[in-house]
């Protein structure tokens, strides 16, 4: 073999492992880069373990960890387009179902409730005047008959302009703590999200366990959650399901009381569970 031919054989191969070498630099980098689905986001988590109690000496507990989530939450919508003229809570304050969270600008509609109740005023009086003369016989039936529908229709405008008004209010639709999404002063249209309350008692806890540790986990079972931000709480074990496709995994969900509805500083939470 000449010299030439030599040289060209070298730069073949040359070319051949530099092409290997990156193609092997791209497939680690999609590796790296590519974000994790449930599957690998959940095999990341700590496996269960069992441990002796630290509240209860001589007590073995299963340790596994878990999600916690808010067990109902709700976007408040205007009803109407206008102004929101103010806020009557403070954002992060806790409220009952069918609290007034605040109020949007009512333009004429306060004018118009007054002026539909002046007419039901007058049309009542002049009615109750009517009854009593047509009893004595001083007026005709047919003079009470037109008062009474003229009181009928005068009431059905005030409750018109009422539940136009209401319209205007902003309402909680459930208890729980509030966020407020948009400021006062602010123009919006109608079906704005401006607000969001989410219940958070009890805080509910969702944990999977696979393997040997399923059995152990029974509905009932008195659970303590090491919450971020929050501390050590009791809760039980409301239910346990198995999970889809794990024949020997389940998925149980955690009720823990929490009358201040407050949030956890992180996604996660400990579970301790005796045996």
């Amino acid at each position: 073999m000449n010299k030439r031919a030599r040289r060209g054989i070298w730069l073949v191969a040359l070319v051949i492992v530099l092409a290997v070498a990156l193609a092997a630099g791209w497939y680690w980098t999609q590796q790296i880069e590519t974000p994790l689905g449930e599957a690998g986001q959940a095999g990341a988590l700590p496996e269960p373990v069992i441990r002796e109690s630290k509240v209860q000496p001589g007590e073995q507990v299963l340790v596994v960890a878990g999600q916690w989530r808010a067990l109902r939450e709700a976007t408040v919508r205007t009803h109407s387009a206008g102004q929101i003229a103010t806020w009557n809570v403070q954002d992060g304050a806790i409220v009952e179902e069918g609290d007034l969270l605040g109020q949007m600008a009512l333009g004429d509609l306060q004018a118009r409730r007054g002026q539909a109740q002046a007419r039901v005023n007058i049309a009542r009086h002049q009615a109750r005047t009517l009854r009593q003369l047509v009893a004595g016989g001083y007026e005709p039936q047919e003079r009470l008959t037109a008062a009474e529908a003229e009181l009928e229709s005068a009431q059905a405008e005030l409750a018109s302009a009422e539940q136009a008004m209401e319209l205007m209010r902003i309402r909680a639709p459930m208890g729980g703590r509030v966020s407020i999404l948009v400021e006062s002063g602010v123009d919006v249209p109608e079906g704005t999200d401006v607000a969001h309350v989410v219940d958070r008692d009890p805080l509910q806890a969702v944990l999977r366990v696979e393997g040997k540790h399923a059995a152990r986990l029974n509905a009932g079972a008195l659970a303590r959650l090491d919450l971020p931000g929050v501390g050590t709480v009791e809760g039980r074990v409301m239910s346990v399901s198995k999970t889809t496709g794990q024949k020997d995994g389940v998925r149980a969900e955690i009720e823990i009381p929490n009358p201040d509805h407050l949030q956890p500083a992180g996604s996660s939470v400990e579970i301790r569970t005796p045996l």
